[in-house]
């Protein structure tokens, strides 16, 4: 049996929250465990895909909290303000919002620190983060901007594409 992953997720909208199912339901992904949540408002609730995770705005309780992995679904602020120190401390980050990546500076310093603590620096593939990309390059003087996905070909079954 593989070694547990212990995940700690910044972020509980759409895609945090989807996550957070995906984690909670001992399923989809029977070898992860959810432990910790960083919100960014304190909720009166805990909602049932948290199950038995630390539900906190609390930053600091976030990262005292026992995970390998951090997972982040809260935006490229957030990726700016903590996402070294995530990697800094030996732990794996997961950013969905790859966007804030066209920061040369912010993206170099992610590695170094990686690097540094033997760390991972993941990066999310998909629609969603193309998405991300493109927004980022509107701020710039883009003239052209070609954006390419792979997908295997069974991903494109039940789809137009198909």
């Amino acid at each position: 049996r593989p070694p547990e992953l212990r995940v700690g997720l910044v972020g509980l909208g759409a895609i945090g929250a989807h996550v957070a199912e995906a984690l909670s339901d001992c399923k989809t992904l029977p070898h992860a465990t959810l432990v910790a949540v960083l919100v960014q408002r304190s909720r009166t609730e805990k909602p049932a895909c948290c199950g038995e995770a630390l539900l906190t705005s609390d930053v600091e309780a976030f990262f005292a909290a026992d995970w390998d992995i951090c997972v982040e679904a809260a935006g490229q602020p957030w990726v700016r303000e903590h996402g070294r120190r995530a990697l800094a401390g030996g732990r794996d980050l997961l950013i969905t919002s790859i966007g804030a990546l066209t920061d040369d500076r912010l993206h170099e310093e992610l590695l170094a620190a990686a690097r540094g603590a033997g760390a991972r620096l993941l990066l999310a593939a998909g629609a969603m983060p193309g998405m991300d990309w493109m927004s980022s390059a509107s701020l710039e003087s883009v003239a052209e901007a070609t954006l390419e996905q792979r997908k295997r070909p069974e991903g494109w079954r039940g789809t137009p594409a198909e």
